[in-house]
């Protein structure tokens, strides 16, 4: 496959401080990005009691937009909003390699309780190994299904591996302050995980009443990147009537 991406606005033509100290500037001459990716797949049905799919993908990117250092009016650092700011700006970074896999597992344990699970592995650098800001730590999901002909519950966990300094692209660096703190000081994103339950049930013909509880340990944590921090143990409920 092939595919291209064109500057936006906010690539081109707009001025901000992503972190303190820090300024992005417009960059004129930015021009689009081409992709070309390749990807393959496999999957194997056990007997009809389990199945397994793997899928791996390798995209290379040319003219990569990614920020970097820059000049602005032949300054590497300007005064903005009152502070010294070093000037950044979105370029084309040459080229970049982003690649993956994906494993997905079902499993029929019983007649009416299913095992899935799925894990996603992400690796991106662009020229000279420097990691690319949205390659995510590897991330997947575990659940236990049980159904009949009235209710349905779904016992399933999330979670999300670490992302160590080292393993931090440049641009994330720079926001500490979204970031943990490691033994030397260093920004990086711990790993989590989440224990939630989800569950529906159909009374009689006209009614249905679904509930569930999301993050039942009541654990404290931050998506990747995201900078803040997931809703602690919440409880939903729902009545849907059938006219």
């Amino acid at each position: 496959a092939t595919g291209f991406r064109a500057p936006n606005l906010d690539d081109a033509g707009k001025v901000f401080d992503s972190a303190p100290g820090v300024v992005v500037v417009p960059n004129p001459d930015l021009k689009p990005e081409y992709i070309y990716s390749a990807d393959a797949g496999i999957s194997k049905d056990f007997c009809e009691l389990v199945l397994i799919e793997l899928s791996a993908y390798y995209s290379h990117l040319t003219n990569a937009m990614i920020r970097h250092n820059f000049l602005f009016n032949g300054e590497d650092s300007i005064m903005y909003q009152g502070e010294l700011s070093k000037v950044e700006a979105i370029t084309n970074s040459g080229s970049a390699k982003v690649y993956g896999l994906n494993v997905d597992l079902q499993a029929n344990i019983l007649d009416n309780l299913r095992f899935k699970s799925s894990v996603n592995v992400t690796e991106g650098f662009e020229k000279g190994g420097i990691p690319l800001r949205h390659s995510t730590p590897v991330f997947g999901s575990i659940h236990f299904i049980y159904h009949n002909n009235k209710a349905e519950a779904d016992l399933y966990s999330v979670f999300n591996g670490p992302k160590k300094y080292e393993q931090m692209a440049p641009s994330e660096i720079e926001k500490p302050y979204m970031y943990a703190s490691d033994e030397n000081g260093n920004p990086w994103s711990p790993g989590w995980i989440t224990l939630n339950l989800k569950a529906s049930c159909e009374i009689g013909s006209f009614l249905v009443i679904s509930g569930g509880v999301e993050n039942i340990l009541d654990l404290r944590y931050r998506p990747y990147s995201s900078g803040i921090a997931a809703s602690g143990r919440n409880f939903i409920i729902s009545l849907r009537i059938k006219i």
